[in-house]
């Protein structure tokens, strides 16, 4: 009976610290991005999405230059959620990760749905 506990304590360790590391392996890292029927400012560029001192953060960079950050930023899994401001505008932003590939939509204030696409450019250790 108790190496039957042991061994179940061990699998249960072992899956809550491999569910940790790959959702870290999977979400935090520095994406390619690119996006249809937008301005041409904002058509492509890099997304950082990264974890400091226990604070998630998502660094969007476009390729024809500016930066803006996601406020609110929250990470379930492998889904990421936050907002932004762009020329006075406020964008939901939603994305997805599975394995090394981004997906994602942009929402305006008046509906307006961008969708985007990126790789994995690189992984960033949480």
């Amino acid at each position: 009976m108790k190496k039957l506990f042991a061994l179940t304590m061990i699998f249960l360790i072992a899956a809550v610290f491999t569910n940790s590391f790959a959702q870290s392996s999977v979400v935090y890292g520095t994406f390619n991005f690119d996006a249809k029927d937008v301005l041409w400012e904002y058509e492509s560029g890099t997304i950082k999405i990264s974890k400091s001192k226990g604070v998630n953060t998502v660094l969007i960079k476009f390729t024809h230059g500016g930066e803006v950050y996601l406020k609110n930023v929250e990470i379930k899994k492998n889904k990421i959620t936050g907002s932004t401001q762009i020329e006075e505008e406020t964008i939901e932003v939603t994305m997805k990760i599975v394995e090394n590939e981004l997906s994602g939509i942009s929402r305006t204030s008046d509906g307006t749905e961008i969708n985007f696409s990126g790789k994995r450019l690189e992984i960033i250790d949480s």
